[in-house]
């Protein structure tokens, strides 16, 4: 699968870096199945799901990751609010 294809396929324009790292994770994930015995994970069109897989996944782990941030954030201002009213 191409860049362009994948960004055709989702809808969403990414940087050189970002697909790459999710051919890297689609290719490791096909070996592994491939590593079990599954058949289909050889198939082109199966390795096309599991790349459309890895991209969904690395999207949601990365705004997984900037609520966390966020939350932390908020956190630590209420915690800096409070300890001034408290002095």
């Amino acid at each position: 699968m191409t860049k362009a294809e994948l960004e055709e396929r989702v809808g969403v324009e990414m940087c050189e870096e970002v697909f790459g790292k999710v051919m890297q994770a689609a290719v490791r994930k096909q070996e592994h199945l491939i590593s079990l015995g599954d058949v289909h994970a050889k198939e082109d069109w199966y390795f096309d799901e599991l790349v459309v897989e890895q991209f969904r996944a690395r999207c949601f782990t990365d705004f997984t990751v900037s609520v966390c941030m966020a939350m932390a954030e908020m956190e630590k201002e209420h915690s800096e609010n409070r300890s001034a009213l408290n002095s």
